[in-house]
Protein backbone atom coordinates (compact mmCIF):
# COMPACT_ATOMS: atom_id res chain seq x y z
CA UNK A 1 0.00 0.00 0.00
CA UNK A 2 1.42 3.65 -1.12
CA UNK A 3 0.74 6.55 0.85
CA UNK A 4 1.29 10.02 -0.30
CA UNK A 5 3.21 12.74 1.09
CA UNK A 6 0.27 13.93 3.64
CA UNK A 7 -1.30 10.15 4.27
CA UNK A 8 2.78 9.23 5.36
CA UNK A 9 2.79 13.07 7.50
CA UNK A 10 -0.06 11.71 8.82
CA UNK A 11 0.60 8.30 9.67
CA UNK A 12 3.97 9.29 10.63
CA UNK A 13 5.45 7.93 8.30
CA UNK A 14 7.90 9.93 5.78
CA UNK A 15 11.73 10.78 5.80
CA UNK A 16 13.60 9.41 8.42
CA UNK A 17 15.31 12.05 10.98
CA UNK A 18 19.10 12.39 9.94
CA UNK A 19 21.44 12.66 13.40
CA UNK A 20 24.31 15.14 12.39
CA UNK A 21 27.58 13.47 12.47
CA UNK A 22 30.12 14.26 14.90
CA UNK A 23 32.75 15.55 12.00
CA UNK A 24 29.96 18.20 11.00
CA UNK A 25 29.39 19.22 14.75
CA UNK A 26 33.11 19.53 15.23
CA UNK A 27 33.05 21.91 11.84
CA UNK A 28 30.35 23.69 12.54
CA UNK A 29 31.99 23.95 16.09
CA UNK A 30 35.27 24.98 14.38
CA UNK A 31 33.51 27.66 12.15
CA UNK A 32 31.65 29.69 14.84
CA UNK A 33 34.70 29.40 17.23
CA UNK A 34 36.64 31.50 14.31
CA UNK A 35 34.05 34.17 13.82
CA UNK A 36 33.35 34.63 17.88
CA UNK A 37 37.95 35.01 17.40
CA UNK A 38 36.97 37.73 14.32
CA UNK A 39 34.01 39.50 16.39
CA UNK A 40 36.61 39.52 19.11
CA UNK A 41 39.35 41.30 17.21
CA UNK A 42 37.22 43.55 15.98
CA UNK A 43 35.87 44.71 19.74
CA UNK A 44 40.23 45.17 20.37
CA UNK A 45 40.47 47.40 17.53
CA UNK A 46 36.90 49.05 18.81
CA UNK A 47 38.34 49.56 22.15
CA UNK A 48 41.82 50.61 20.79
CA UNK A 49 39.33 53.46 18.49
CA UNK A 50 37.58 54.17 21.57
CA UNK A 51 40.41 54.89 23.98
CA UNK A 52 41.91 57.22 21.29
CA UNK A 53 39.23 59.19 20.65
CA UNK A 54 38.42 59.65 24.56
CA UNK A 55 41.49 61.81 25.08
CA UNK A 56 39.81 64.82 23.95
CA UNK A 57 36.65 66.34 25.21
CA UNK A 58 35.57 67.24 21.39
CA UNK A 59 34.96 63.66 20.70
CA UNK A 60 32.04 62.98 23.04
CA UNK A 61 29.55 61.99 20.67
CA UNK A 62 31.79 60.09 18.16
CA UNK A 63 33.07 58.09 22.02
CA UNK A 64 29.04 57.57 22.58
CA UNK A 65 28.34 56.39 18.61
CA UNK A 66 31.40 53.77 18.89
CA UNK A 67 30.69 52.57 22.15
CA UNK A 68 26.93 51.65 20.87
CA UNK A 69 28.29 50.02 17.75
CA UNK A 70 31.10 48.41 20.70
CA UNK A 71 27.88 47.23 22.29
CA UNK A 72 26.24 45.59 19.57
CA UNK A 73 29.58 44.01 18.29
CA UNK A 74 29.48 42.97 22.28
CA UNK A 75 25.97 41.51 21.73
CA UNK A 76 27.13 39.31 18.68
CA UNK A 77 29.68 37.81 20.55
CA UNK A 78 27.57 36.84 23.54
CA UNK A 79 25.36 35.02 21.15
CA UNK A 80 27.85 33.48 19.28
CA UNK A 81 29.31 32.27 22.87
CA UNK A 82 25.98 31.03 23.52
CA UNK A 83 25.69 29.28 20.44
CA UNK A 84 28.89 27.53 20.95
CA UNK A 85 28.53 26.40 24.09
CA UNK A 86 25.15 24.58 22.94
CA UNK A 87 26.98 22.65 20.49
CA UNK A 88 29.69 21.65 22.92
CA UNK A 89 29.17 17.91 24.06
CA UNK A 90 31.75 17.17 26.46
CA UNK A 91 31.91 19.12 29.85
CA UNK A 92 35.67 20.30 29.68
CA UNK A 93 35.22 21.77 26.86
CA UNK A 94 32.21 23.54 28.22
CA UNK A 95 34.04 24.92 31.33
CA UNK A 96 36.96 25.75 29.16
CA UNK A 97 34.94 28.24 26.68
CA UNK A 98 32.84 29.64 30.41
CA UNK A 99 36.73 30.50 31.12
CA UNK A 100 37.68 32.31 28.13
CA UNK A 101 34.13 34.57 28.26
CA UNK A 102 35.01 35.05 31.76
CA UNK A 103 38.22 36.60 31.05
CA UNK A 104 36.65 39.09 27.77
CA UNK A 105 34.06 40.19 30.01
CA UNK A 106 36.38 40.83 32.77
CA UNK A 107 38.86 43.17 30.19
CA UNK A 108 35.26 44.43 28.78
CA UNK A 109 34.10 45.45 31.88
CA UNK A 110 37.34 47.23 32.80
CA UNK A 111 37.11 48.71 29.24
CA UNK A 112 34.15 50.44 29.40
CA UNK A 113 34.86 51.27 33.34
CA UNK A 114 37.62 53.64 31.74
CA UNK A 115 35.92 54.78 29.17
CA UNK A 116 32.55 56.07 31.32
CA UNK A 117 35.37 57.66 33.98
Amino acid sequence: MKFNGKEAEQLGRGQRKKKPIMAGIEYKTSLTKERRDKVYARLARKCAAIEDLSYSSRNITTVQEEMCQFNDQLKLLMLLHEEIHTMLELEEEKIESDEWIDMMDEEIFNFKRRVHT
